[in-house]
């Protein structure tokens, strides 16, 4: 099993957005990406993550229990970015606390 951070985007942007139309606005890219992203993504976890039967997708149960793991992922990374750029920076690696007793 392999999960990329663009099919979590993907996946991300179009429960956000509604459609997959508009996730693919929201991310600059083409709908058959953002489809084709989040159908492999699908494949990947041996799950459907949306409901396809009406004019716009819906979370399944499985997309619905998924979708907030999926925010933390993409989180979680944009705060590793975070962190990696203030060593870059040479921004102060640790803080030091002194507590005066009176």
């Amino acid at each position: 099993m392999s999960v990329s951070m663009e099919q979590l985007e993907a996946f991300v942007a179009a429960a956000s957005a509604g459609s997959f139309s508009g996730a693919a606005r929201m991310l600059g890219k083409a709908q058959s990406a953002v489809s084709t992203h989040i159908a492999n993504l699908e494949e990947d976890l041996g799950t459907p993550l949306f409901s396809r039967a009406g004019r716009t997708p819906v979370l399944t149960g499985a997309g619905a229990r998924l979708l907030p793991e999926a925010k933390i992922i993409l989180d979680r990374r944009e705060h590793f970015i975070g962190v990696a750029r203030s060593f870059e920076a040479r921004v102060e690696k640790r803080l030091v606390v002194a507590i005066d007793e009176l």
